[in-house]
């Protein structure tokens, strides 16, 4: 009896301890920045702090998001340590691989123009480990005004913007390739790489297409794959996490 109860205390410690191997710095479900009109950039930032004793991939995303005045409100949209995708294009999940025992942020830099609309933006952010217990959804507001009372009514005006599907892949998981359908017209170019970054395959899109492309997986091992959508400038505009099976 006594060793059954020690298997099992030694067991909820184990996974006490996985638990909380990745943990965050906000746990509010809403977190309010100040946005005075100077056009300097203020982050609002989720920070994830990492226990494992090896990389680890987590996964983010908007899920919805309001901008009082695109006009004089701006952002490079949600970012990670590495890249930003606008938030009308972060819809699908970005994976991003975190150094051991490290510190990252995932954030939001917003600007208001000098003498920009009073308002506030609020931005939806969900974060998940992947294959692991940690998961959080937060709303980030950026409030023009010191008092965040005036922003506690969660969205502000009739509907918040949708999230845009730049292109469809399938199927996902895949054997031995994918379909690529285009959907909106400032993806230029679709590359695949590896999880490290490495580039695989590259392809050009071209207007006289119908929108419709392949990519063959046959010659690659078993594993997860990258597609990092750009437009004609070369900036990632979107990225979608892909698994060879």
């Amino acid at each position: 009896m006594k060793k059954i109860i020690l298997l099992i205390a030694a067991f909820l410690s184990i996974s006490a301890i996985s638990e909380a191997q990745i943990t965050f710095s906000v746990t509010a479900d809403t977190a309010y920045y100040n946005l005075p009109d100077d056009g300097v950039g203020y982050k609002a930032k989720l920070s994830l702090t990492s226990a494992y004793s090896a990389p680890v991939d987590i996964r983010w995303r908007v899920t919805k998001f309001f901008i009082p005045d695109p006009a004089n409100w701006s952002s490079n949209g949600l970012c990670d340590w590495v890249t930003c995708i606008p938030f009308e294009n972060a819809g699908g999940w970005t994976t991003s691989s975190m150094p051991a025992s490290s510190t990252q942020d995932i954030f939001v830099d917003m600007k208001r123009k000098a003498g920009g609309a009073t308002g506030c933006s609020q931005i939806e952010v969900e974060i998940q480990e992947v294959n692991g217990p940690a998961n959080r959804k937060v709303v980030i507001v950026h409030t023009s005004e010191t008092d965040k009372a005036m922003c506690n009514r969660l969205w502000p005006t009739a509907t918040s913007n949708t999230i845009k599907e730049l292109v469809k892949v399938y199927p996902n998981p895949a054997n031995n390739f994918i379909n690529l359908d285009i959907v909106d017209k400032n993806v230029s170019t679709v590359q695949l790489s590896n999880i490290i970054g490495k580039q695989i395959q590259r392809i050009s899109v071209s207007n006289s297409n119908n929108g419709t492309y392949q990519m063959s997986l046959q010659a690659l091992p078993k594993g997860i794959y990258i597609l990092q959508f750009k437009n004609e400038f070369g900036k990632i505009v979107g990225v979608k996490r892909i698994t060879k099976k």
